[in-house]
C-alpha cells in the first residue's frame, strides 16, 4: 500500500495526472482494510489541507470512519 500512496501523492502529480476523488477512495479503503486507519486519516486530512483541488465526498469520510471501528 506504500507503493500506493508513493504513486498517487507523488508519481501521478509528475506524470501530470492530477488523483481523483475515486483515487484517493481506493487508496483510503485499501489503507482501512490494511489495519492503518490512522494513515488514512492523515491522508483524509492532507485532501483537506489541499484546499479543494479534490474535494471530499460523504464516501471518503465513512470510509475512514469504518475503518477506525475495526
Amino acid at each position: 500500500m506504500g507503493e500506493a500512496m508513493d504513486i498517487v501523492l507523488r508519481r501521478m502529480p509528475e506524470l501530470g495526472c492530477s488523483p481523483t476523488i475515486v483515487t484517493y477512495g481506493t487508496v483510503l479503503k485499501g489503507l482501512c482494510a490494511n489495519k492503518r486507519s490512522q494513515e488514512a486519516l492523515k491522508l483524509l486530512q492532507m485532501m483537506v489541507d489541499d484546499g479543494g483541488s479534490c474535494a471530499l465526498n460523504l464516501v471518503s469520510y465513512n470510509t475512514v470512519i469504518d475503518g477506525l471501528f475495526k
